[in-house]
């Protein structure tokens, strides 16, 4: 089976008394290989990982072709990472199947150069370079002083033409961290219906 995950992010730059003094077009970023052996290690129900935690910015990030940047495992140099909440920071939509992070780097956070991020998940913690790295981007320099507000907005946009909706679904929850989720724990029989073999991810929809 095959799953595709694309992911676009916008970025707002503001003070604490002018929130947004500009906004960047929405731009694409590189969702990593690594990010396929979290899916994994979270449908294993592997002890010790989560989802999506820590969002990570650097000053050393270099362009190079996409195909080099997916075995990226690490910022080049991380200088901040901001913790994430599923339920304040990360949210779901199950019809577009889209998740959407967010984060503020507040006035004297993340103070520096930047010009990379990624998100990072799994076993990640407040240590640098910690964890599961999901996606990555290079960007413009941005010069963040200690008075400037850092705003981001990410969608991962999940996509599939031979996964069922609801493994999409769980695929995309894991990654969100909601809180009583497991990955794979049962292996369900039956008797079979013809009907339902041939229409499957219809009888399994939940748009309606």
């Amino acid at each position: 089976m095959r799953i595709s995950i694309q992911g676009k992010y916008q970025d707002t730059i503001g003070e604490s008394n002018s929130p947004e003094l500009l906004r960047s077009p929405p731009r694409s970023n590189v969702v990593v290989f690594q990010a396929i052996d979290l899916i994994g290690g979270l449908l294993r129900n592997e002890p010790n990982l989560g989802g999506i935690s820590y969002w990570a910015v650097g000053s050393g990030g270099q362009e190079q072709p996409e195909a080099a940047m997916r075995r990226t495992r690490r910022l080049v140099n991380e200088v901040y990472r901001k913790p994430l909440d599923p339920k304040r920071n990360i949210g779901y939509d199950p019809k577009a199947r889209t998740l959407t992070i967010q984060a503020t780097f507040g006035a004297g956070e993340a103070v520096g150069t930047l010009n990379e991020f990624g998100l990072f998940g799994g076993d990640a913690s407040a240590r640098k370079d910690s964890g599961y790295l999901i996606n990555y981007a290079v960007h413009d320099v941005i010069e963040k002083s200690q008075v400037k507000v850092l705003s981001r907005k990410l969608v991962l946009t999940f996509r599939s033409e031979d996964m069922l909706d609801s493994a999409l679904d769980l695929v995309a929850r894991l990654l969100r961290g909601e809180p009583g989720l497991y990955g794979i724990r049962y292996w369900g029989l039956g008797t079979g219906d013809p009907q339902w073999d041939q229409t499957p991810k219809m009888c399994l929809r939940r748009d309606s």
